[in-house]
């Protein structure tokens, strides 16, 4: 009787609400969604700073992770792992209001439990990042008190010609008991196997190969992370939450090189990072002014050895211990329903001390590194509607203060204006037209500062620049989304001040060794044009196709090399999902040909995946099979002052992959869980190879 009750009200309320939905969705001030809606044209609900979806119920969230479902949301990306919006990499990503720092999280993060997702164009004024695209808000499913639900999963991979690739056991619960909110999510993981590569060096001057070597490498790796969160509503209008996370690494890996010198390197070591944060939330009035003061601290330890055989090099201890603190107060102030202004303060402060020392050294000390560095910053922003028109407009200035030991200090200041203004237009505003400026100025680029060596093979390191500085930023992007979201294009252009860039060297004492170091070179320019289409079919099949096309003129003149041509950027990827009942496939697949980026050729990847699934025992029980028949992993040419280094990976990709999940739920349902947990990240600036 109660279950048919309760299902003729949401249909009446769901049917309400899409009539009004338009209306609404013009106040970005309410939290519209649309009941039993699905990623299609029509669930989108526009708001001043981008849209919002409901994902609750929606066969397209079945046996799938957050990473996978954020594919299929419109100007949203996932390549390779790095998730963007409007082409641009996202600043920010929470779940329940908790920083997701470690983007491996969403892929353990089931997008059944997910109830609801908004996403941003425009970053937060208060957030201090690299980074200029938008952000993402993903809301879980609510309970009522003495309510809970989670899952359990565990499975495996197998590689061709590399063993066990990797197994692991993990799972989530969210509890409400009383007043308190709950959160808890472990996860353990192992991985052995091997991997072959080859690095070739040619001469640019007579163009004869001077060394072609082969290596296989073991890696072993073992890690366990688990956040703790809870959460206590003191009242209807205040709220404590104090949250803890903690991960621990344990790696070995060995380097086997079968070309003319036969060097080996072995690289044992093990890291580890808390992160503690406590939240204070709370209604100041009736009118819905609100404060939010958080705290973070974060450590992070990492010890490793790097052992060398058959070599000249001098076996190596690193050590680094960081420790990060950030503050920030955060008032919001609602001036009626269609207009929102928000203030605040964010301090940042990181004390890194690096070592590299040798055993085979009299007194042990090759190099040693203390960074410190702070970093204030006000903001304050406005949003909401003028007419039919939607903005967003934020103003913050950001200093980043260095000390690199005790000999050198220096500063770095910007005023960061954002702009972003949408109006939706046709019939029933199915369409809209925005338009976005941002200027930022980068984080302190911390870990690129140290000038330890850090070998990534016996034939290559890396070393940092204690002179280096972060980038300044400017982006300035226009967006068309039609027929809902259905189909979406846009174009940017993006200015970048001090561009931070990795450039290779020869090592002046062993000719077959090269390293990389970060300089900043002068401005950049960028241009972009970005094509989407989604689309369901038949009412089981959705598919996503898009296209990026980025230019990139060079006009540098580095270590005596002029790099002055038009550079072509290309990305493209299609994905397909059908889902019935109780099973569904899913299948993928991106390409990025071969571009140029100054001293560097990256050579085309490219990837395919295909999925299968099937629920059992009333859906708590799913079976899922990830098979990836064919990839072409990735080549990259790197050029010193008269040479040509090659480096490619050679391992056959084929990957198949097991995973069982056991959902369960208890209790009552109908409010949502507030949970508080660590919002700093650990950002660093690294030569990715």
């Amino acid at each position: 009787m109660y279950k048919y009750l309760i299902l003729v009200v949401i249909a009446v309320w769901g049917g309400a609400l899409n009539a009004t939905a338009q209306t609404e969705a013009a106040d970005s001030t309410m939290a519209v969604e649309l009941n039993d809606v699905v990623v299609s044209a029509s669930s989108i609900v526009n708001t001043a700073t981008g849209y919002r979806v409901r994902l609750a119920g929606q066969e397209i969230v079945t046996a799938k992770s957050t990473t996978d479902v954020l594919n299929y949301l419109p100007n949203v990306s996932v390549e390779q792992g790095n998730i963007k919006i409007n082409g641009l990499t996202a600043s920010e990503i929470t779940v329940n209001g908790r920083k997701i720092y470690d983007r491996s999280e969403l892929e353990r993060l089931s997008a059944e439990m997910i109830e609801s997702v908004e996403v941003k164009y425009s970053g937060a004024a208060k957030n201090i990042t690299n980074s200029a695209g938008g952000s993402i808000a993903i809301k879980l499913k609510p309970l009522h008190n003495n309510g809970y639900y989670g899952n359990a999963y565990a499975g495996s991979a197998y590689g061709r010609r590399q063993g066990i690739y990797n197994a692991f056991l993990g799972g989530s619960v969210f509890a409400k008991v009383g007043r308190l909110d709950i959160y808890e999510a472990p996860y353990l993981f192992g991985m052995d196997y091997d991997e072959w590569s080859e690095q070739r060096i040619e001469s640019l001057v007579s163009g004869n190969e001077e060394s072609n070597e082969k290596v296989r490498q073991n890696k072993r790796q073992g890690n366990f992370t688990n956040t703790l969160s809870l959460n206590y509503d003191i009242n209807a209008s205040h709220s404590l939450g104090v949250s803890w996370r903690t991960a621990y690494n344990k790696n070995k890996s060995s380097d086997f090189s079968s070309g003319s010198k036969s060097l080996m390197m072995r690289q044992p070591g093990h890291q580890s990072s808390n992160v503690v944060s406590a939240t204070y939330t709370g209604t100041l009035s009736k009118k819905g002014d609100q404060l939010q003061v958080s705290a973070d601290w974060m450590n992070r330890h990492a010890e490793m050895r790097q052992l060398f055989f058959n070599s000249p090099i001098n076996d190596l201890l690193q050590n680094g211990n960081s420790n990060l603190y950030e503050i920030n107060a955060d008032f919001e102030h609602p001036f009626g329903k269609k207009h929102r202004f928000n203030t605040g303060f964010t301090y940042r402060r990181v004390h890194i001390e690096q070592d590299q020392s040798s055993s085979e050294i009299p007194d042990g000390i090759i190099s040693r590194t203390k960074v410190t560095a702070q970093t204030p910053q006000p903001y304050a922003s406005m949003q909401g509607n003028l007419w039919r028109f939607r903005y967003y407009a934020a103003l913050n200035w950001q200093q980043n203060s260095v000390k690199v030991g005790s000999e050198k200090t220096y500063s770095q200041n910007a005023v960061n204006p954002s702009l972003q203004i949408s109006l939706p237009f046709g019939d029933n505003s199915r369409h809209r037209v925005s338009v976005t400026y941002k200027h930022t100025l980068g984080n302190v680029p911390y870990d690129a500062i140290s000038e330890k060596k850090t070998w990534v093979d016996p034939y290559s390191y890396s070393v940092g620049n204690r002179d280096l500085k972060a980038s300044r930023d400017q982006y300035l992007t226009a967006n068309i989304s039609l027929w809902n979201s259905s189909l979406n294009f846009s174009a940017s252009y993006s200015y970048t001040g001090n561009e931070i860039l990795w450039q290779s060297f020869n090592d002046e004492v062993d000719p077959d060794v090269t390293y990389t170091k970060p300089i900043n070179i002068g401005a950049s320019h960028y241009y972009a044009l970005r094509g989407e289409y989604m689309r369901k079919f038949f009412g089981v099949w959705t598919i996503k196709a898009f296209a990026r096309l980025s230019f990139s003129p060079e006009n540098q003149t580095i270590s005596g090399v002029t790099y002055d041509k038009t550079r072509l950027h290309q990305y493209y990827s299609v994905f397909n999902s059908i889902s019935f009942r109780d099973w569904g496939l899913g299948a993928e697949f991106w390409i990025e040909p071969t571009y140029r980026s100054y001293d560097r050729t990256m050579h085309t990847v490219y990837q395919c995946n295909v999925i299968a699934y099937k629920t059992f025992l009333k859906r708590t029980l799913q079976v899922r099979v990830d098979l990836k028949p064919f990839e072409q992993r990735r080549r990259i040419d790197r050029r010193t002052s008269d040479r040509l280094v090659s480096m490619r990976y050679t391992t056959p990709a084929q990957i198949l992959k097991l995973q069982v999940t056991w959902f369960f739920m208890g209790g009552k349902k109908g409010i949502r869980v507030n949970v508080n947990n660590p919002s700093l990240g650990y950002e660093e600036s690294r030569d990715n190879r």
